[in-house]
């Protein structure tokens, strides 16, 4: 991701800008720019079938993560959310998601496919909760058509074992 990031930065495709740790605005050279915004919250002690005290894993914060994609007018077009979190023990870390989910915008001709949520683990040492999916417009007639414009879009959540998060995104 930081390569392809890199690679369009400096191409002048996509331009960053970091307002703060929970808001980060990228602009391309199309019509669509996005938003990129986290919060957190306190995760309760217990929730769900897992007790984290009962296992000696300490709760991160429960973070939501969104992107959010707008048109040249300030439109919304669509949002991509991502929340969830994790538990760890400094040996060990556990994802918990509680959802993630997209919304279009009244009148968004975007349309969306291959949509999927849940959780990753990368060994002992790194868990992961996303949201993805392809979100694309284009016209279409009968099932045949052109696609004017097609993103590959995930919004996740990584966490490691000592607890650190770290809220990203993705597009392709």
């Amino acid at each position: 991701m930081n390569k392809y990031l890199d690679d369009n930065l400096a191409l002048g495709q996509f331009e960053s800008h970091s307002i703060n740790d929970n808001l980060t605005i990228i602009t391309t050279n199309s019509p669509v720019f996005y938003i990129h915004q986290t919060t957190a919250e306190e995760t309760p002690e217990e929730n769900g079938d897992f007790k984290a005290t009962a296992a000696k894993y300490k709760n991160t914060k429960t973070f939501t993560s969104w992107y959010t994609a707008k048109n040249f007018l300030n439109m919304k077009l669509f949002t991509v959310k991502t929340k969830g979190y994790f538990q760890y023990n400094g040996s060990d870390v556990k994802a918990k998601l509680n959802d993630a989910w997209y919304t279009k915008a009244f009148l968004s001709i975007w349309q969306v496919s291959n949509w999927k949520k849940g959780t990753y683990k990368k060994g002992k040492n790194y868990a992961e909760v996303y949201g993805r999916g392809n979100f694309h417009f284009g016209l279409e007639i009968k099932g045949y058509g052109l696609v004017v414009q097609d993103q590959y879009i995930k919004v996740y959540l990584t966490a490691n074992k000592k607890g650190t998060v770290w809220k990203k995104w993705s597009v392709k």
